[in-house]
């Protein structure tokens, strides 16, 4: 949108309502009711009215990519086949795919294998690669973080690291020894 200065006119107003947590089911109850009366004004084009089963089962699995009324509607339109889920399917669900995210990454042979090159070379990028491995973490969509990389990765991001700190501290003490007594 454009930005006030230059339209004059308020195009998004966005309005973020606090509430505490004590009240998180009766707001989810009232948002329910809410997307029950959205229901009847739906245009019958609507894109959800053209997935599959399988596809509106991955909407109210994956709620962190969809918003409240497609996962409203998602669970409307799967009673409306004959196929009502029940809250416990759907956190069902939704905890498979928690576990799935949470698994850390593939192997990182190739990174490990550069790590030690840079580390072994020079130092700071051996360095880098093996802190950024070590401290690497991704956030789940229900908040929780998760160390990235598998705790073998890690144990040798962390050797990688300790190799690339030694490496880098003792080039900087040639350096300045040279520098100092002017030697090789």
């Amino acid at each position: 949108p454009v930005d006030i200065t230059f339209s004059n006119q308020k195009i998004d107003q966005i309005f973020e309502v606090r509430i505490a947590g004590s009240n998180f089911e009766k707001a989810d109850e009232l948002l329910k009711g809410l997307a029950e009366e959205f229901f009847s004004q739906i245009d019958p084009d609507y894109y959800l009215f053209d997935f599959s089963d399988e596809e509106l089962r991955e909407i109210l699995t994956k709620p962190d990519e969809w918003g409240d009324l497609d996962q409203h509607l998602a669970v409307k339109l799967l009673k409306d086949r004959g196929q009502g889920v029940t809250q416990e399917q759907i956190n069902c669900w939704r905890k498979e795919r928690l576990e799935k995210l949470a698994k850390p990454d593939k192997d990182q042979k190739s990174w490990i294998f550069f790590g030690y090159i840079f580390a072994i070379a020079g130092g700071l990028i051996g360095l880098l690669i093996g802190y950024s491995m070590l401290k690497a973490k991704k956030v789940l969509p229900n908040g929780a973080e998760v160390h990235r990389y598998s705790e073998k990765d890690r144990k040798q991001a962390k050797t990688i690291f300790n190799v690339g700190l030694l490496v880098f501290i003792g080039t900087l003490l040639m350096i300045v020894i040279n520098s100092v007594f002017g030697l090789v």
